[in-house]
């Protein structure tokens, strides 16, 4: 059986701003790249997923993409990113800094409130208010 020898970096977190599927068949999808290409790494086949993921020293692609919101959005509060889609951020003397989540008319049709759930801007914000006070 030919295996892959070398860890590929993969980085396809570097796009989630503009590209992050929300469906779940569309993550488990993009999924299963990395648990097939990680399945072909010498030693690796008899692992389950997340166990060469651990061995690997990876991350699922989901996590992957949620950290670099994360990172995106914390260079939007430190201005090493243009803070172009209008956060607000604010500092919570118990929480830390805080992004203001707009609000959602509830009188809007339900696609147009998965399309806000899941924008870039509520997915990112959601995700940096999670964070506790000493990491933000």
């Amino acid at each position: 059986s030919s295996g892959i020898n070398a860890e590929w970096p993969l980085r396809p977190g570097y796009c989630c701003p503009l590209w992050d599927p929300s469906k779940i068949t569309d993550i488990r999808t993009v999924e299963n790249v990395q648990k097939q290409f990680t399945k072909k790494i010498v030693g690796m086949s008899s692992l389950d997923y997340w166990q060469r993921l651990e061995k690997l020293k990876l991350l699922s692609l989901q996590r992957r993409r949620e950290r670099y919101s994360i990172i995106h959005v914390w260079k939007m509060l430190n201005d090493k990113a243009p803070n172009n889609i209008g956060m607000n951020f604010y500092p919570s003397a118990r929480l830390g800094m805080r992004v203001t989540i707009p609000p959602f008319n509830h009188q809007a049709q339900a696609l147009y409130s998965t399309a806000y759930d899941n924008s870039f801007a509520i997915k990112a914000a959601r995700l940096l208010n999670l964070l506790p006070k000493n990491v933000n």
